[in-house]
């Protein structure tokens, strides 16, 4: 994976001239659910018996 610096030299990507609160907000609401899928998908994984090796 590359530094995002390689990317962007300032952080930013886009052109936020553009944008509008409709759309932050459709972002934000796939940003969230996207990650309440993996909270729920870790949180469905199995907690193994773990060996001390101590």
């Amino acid at each position: 994976m590359r530094w995002w610096s390689e990317v962007s030299p300032d952080g930013t990507m886009g052109d936020p001239t553009v944008a509008d609160a409709e759309t932050g907000a459709k972002f934000l609401q796939a940003a969230i659910e996207e990650t309440l899928a993996l909270v729920r998908e870790s949180r469905a994984l199995p907690i193994l018996d773990r060996t001390d090796y101590h």
